[in-house]
């Protein structure tokens, strides 16, 4: 994933190590992680994450 992240988003900060969100309703996902984030502008920048579903 972070290969992709590097050579397509060429603005991005990513972690040195990923960071797992945790959130309290596990219907729809096993785990959360907090990648790193693209920086548009000085002002602007949006969250890269990593969603791992259940099976169902």
């Amino acid at each position: 994933m972070e290969n992709f992240l590097q050579t397509q988003f060429t603005n991005n900060k990513l972690n040195a190590e990923d960071r797992t969100i945790a959130l309290s309703d596990k219907t729809i996902r096993n785990q959360c992680l907090s990648l790193g984030n693209y920086e548009i502008n000085e002002y602007t920048k949006i969250g890269i994450f990593e969603i791992e579903l259940n099976e169902e």
